[in-house]
């Protein structure tokens, strides 16, 4: 609801706005801004929800000499018209002729119209939040219209931010091959019928599908133009970095309403004031590190390493740091290189509310929900690391049992090269008949060979059965062990 300049105060309820005037007449002067927005995807998200089209006839050209004589606005809800407001507005002043002769508004025709102080009230309330820019209006060559209704509302006391886009500078840009962008010839290409040329509510409605049917016109643009903010907008986790420098330097007596931020192509991202950055960072696999002049006085908790040439060379280091928390002690440089880039930007007029569409605001209600997130961030990382760690140990230690066991078969394996080798058969004797050792060897199957004597022969003769075999009485050189009698079956 609009508020009346004597009485600001915020949360003023519709029906307790009292009438501007005094009873004596006079009223002081209220502030009333028109600021006209481009087509961005955020404004275009707006107007496909409500906006307010707009359009006045007036007595002239010059809004502070000339009056408003008729008031035309009309609501649009999801691109329909939702309710019209539309009235002949006495303002005490006389309509020329030549004006008579485009709108055909005559001065009988106002002398019944409702007075400045009894029609605004209704169109305040009418335009309602639209007067504090909530909501969009839209006019075409806009800024007529508005000046017109920013002095009028001036004039009677009443104070209101108003944001509009103009349908005539969109047309420019979207409706391609017109000879030129009036009002009519817009109509014509949109293929839409006035009923009442040069009559406030008929050219508002107008002006309002003229909008519609540009913003359709201007989706593909918006499309892409929504892409590039989405690219141009941190990540979570470098949001959180954002808010822990915001809150730094709000702590230390600095406005952060001035602060923005804004994710370059190559995945920097700028912390910039008045459009000028004043600090550049990057989170990135190799590590998250702060790009900062030498002089920034580190302290030995903090690693750096010198600068790329692209990010500044030889006077630029990166300082290093795992959570945002690390890097507390270049708090007061940051303070400093926030506030002389604030002077510097403030010495050439520049104003923050200029920012590009392409850098984000942190609102204050937003920081500390990053900031939580960010020490939830941080306690995971510390655990993922303690987890690793434990990993790691565990997997050298089943190393070291591995090598061990390892060692240990080599030596086994050593061990038993080194052990004489067991025959694999029973020495056997040759001997004559008269029990003379002809010559030993170390199996009856080389015996056998050497001699040519059948094996079972020989093993027969050892053991008894029988008394020669092949001529010869053979005998096993060693009697037979319990261990050894596998070999009996040689």
């Amino acid at each position: 609801m609009l508020e009346k300049h004597q009485l600001k105060s915020d949360g003023i309820e519709k029906d307790n706005t009292e009438n501007p005037y005094s009873e004596q007449g006079t009223v002081a002067r209220g502030m009333c801004h028109a600021k006209r927005a481009e087509l961005t995807p955020l404004v275009a998200d707006r107007i496909q929800k409500r906006f307010i089209a707009f359009d006045v006839e007036t007595t002239g050209l010059s809004p502070t000499e000339n009056r408003i004589i008729e008031i035309g606005a009309v609501s649009f809800l999801d691109g329909k018209v939702e309710k019209v407001f539309s009235s002949l507005v006495n303002s005490g002043v006389n309509v020329p002729a030549s004006v008579t002769a485009i709108n055909h508004i005559t001065n009988a025709m106002l002398s019944n119209a409702p007075s400045e102080k009894e029609l605004y009230p209704e169109l305040i309330t009418f335009l309602g939040d639209a007067l504090h820019g909530d909501v969009i209006m839209c006019a075409h060559n806009a800024k007529f219209d508005f000046d017109f209704l920013c002095n009028t509302l001036s004039r009677l006391g009443y104070d209101a931010d108003i944001e509009y886009v103009d349908t005539l500078i969109i047309a420019r840009k979207y409706a391609n091959g017109l000879n030129n962008y009036k009002q009519r010839t817009l109509e014509a290409y949109f293929g839409l019928a006035n009923k009442s040329t040069h009559r406030a509510a008929s050219d508002a409605e107008n002006c309002g599908y003229i909008l519609w049917n540009l913003l359709k016109c201007a989706m593909a643009d918006i499309e892409k133009e929504r892409l590039r903010n989405e690219l141009a907008r941190p990540t979570q986790e470098e949001f959180e970095v954002c808010a822990y420098i915001q809150r730094m330097i709000a702590d230390q007596g600095g406005d952060p309403t001035a602060l923005r931020y804004h994710r370059t192509s190559t995945g920097y991202v700028d912390a910039r004031v008045y459009q000028l950055n004043f600090l550049r960072m990057k989170i990135a696999k190799k590590g998250n590190y702060l790009i900062m002049k030498k002089d920034c006085h580190l302290t030995d908790s903090l690693r750096c390493e010198p600068c790329t040439k692209t990010e500044g060379g030889a006077g630029y280091v990166r300082v290093f740091f795992d959570a945002p928390f690390e890097i507390s002690p270049l708090a007061k440089y940051l303070y400093r290189a926030y506030s002389d880039c604030c002077k510097y930007a403030q010495s050439w007029g520049m104003d923050h509310a200029e920012s590009d569409t392409l850098s984000y605001a942190l609102p204050e209600e937003n920081v500390s929900c990053l900031l939580e997130a960010a020490q939830t961030r941080e306690k995971a990382r510390k655990e993922a690391v303690k987890e690793r760690e434990y990993a790691l140990q565990a997997a050298m230690q089943k190393a070291e049992e591995k090598a061990r066991a390892k060692a240990g078969r080599a030596a086994e394996r050593e061990f038993l090269k080194s052990k004489p080798k067991k025959s694999a058969g029973r020495a056997v004797i040759q001997m004559d008949d008269e029990g003379n050792v002809i010559k030993e060897f170390e199996s009856v199957t080389s015996a056998a060979k050497e001699v040519g004597v059948d094996v079972k022969g020989i093993r027969s003769a050892a053991s008894g059965i029988q008394k020669h075999s092949g001529g010869f009485r053979w005998k096993y050189k060693e009697p037979l062990s319990p261990e050894d009698t596998f070999l009996e079956v040689e």
